[in-house]
């Protein structure tokens, strides 16, 4: 499993380096043969979400079903999130919620964002990953709220956080070429920008 990250190289200013990537790099990516599942993931912050007796703040971020297959994060019950206004939760934050009742079903209403169904809650995890997270949403309803998401322009935004999962046997140097192919394809697209990009592969293991 390799994230993808980005150099952005702006014109007569310094180099600057990105953990991130464009959000419309992950469906160009696995179109190759050699990529087994690719999926991004948007962090969000500021949240603040309530079942009307209580109002908690919630440590936010958007993914992709092709998420659970990748990473291991297992439901304890429900399902994960697919359509728009869908999440799951932390059994921890559920349970600041709703104390034992079972919380599949019940909504958490954000000010802005509207209500969100819960349609799953997740099983303990190690708190230190990446993917720290009260609630895990669904990608639909971001792209509900963002539509410039999926605009040509957006490859001039690193907003995403890129996951690449190689076939068994694939090499990695496949991979970094068809993002070097990426870059020089995309940066033609970001002219107006004044900058170019350029992507590549970080193992996992090394972040």
């Amino acid at each position: 499993i390799y994230r993808v990250i980005t150099v952005e190289k702006p014109v007569n200013k310094s180099i600057v380096k990105y953990a991130s990537s464009p959000f419309l790099l992950a469906d160009n990516i696995k179109e190759y043969a050699f990529v087994e599942q690719a999926t991004r993931t948007v962090r969000d912050f500021g949240w603040e979400l309530t079942n009307r007796l209580k109002t908690l703040s919630v440590n936010t971020i958007y993914v992709e079903p092709s998420f659970f297959g990748i990473f291991n994060f297992a439901l304890q019950e429900g399902t994960i999130p697919v359509q728009s206004n869908e999440l799951v939760i932390t059994s921890e934050k559920a349970e600041l919620y709703f104390g034992k009742v079972n919380p599949i079903g019940k909504v958490l209403t954000h000010a802005t964002y509207g209500g969100f169904k819960i349609t799953g809650v997740l099983k303990p995890f190690k708190r230190g990953t990446q993917f720290r997270s009260d609630v895990m949403i669904s990608m639909a309803t971001y792209l509900s709220n963002h539509k410039q998401a999926t605009d040509p322009k957006g490859w001039a935004d690193y907003e995403a956080h890129t996951f690449v999962k190689l076939q068994k046997n694939a090499q990695v140097n496949s991979l970094r070429v068809a993002l070097n192919d990426m870059s020089e394809k995309t940066n033609v697209q970001i002219a107006g920008a004044k900058k170019t990009h350029l992507f590549s592969p970080q193992r996992l293991e090394d972040i």
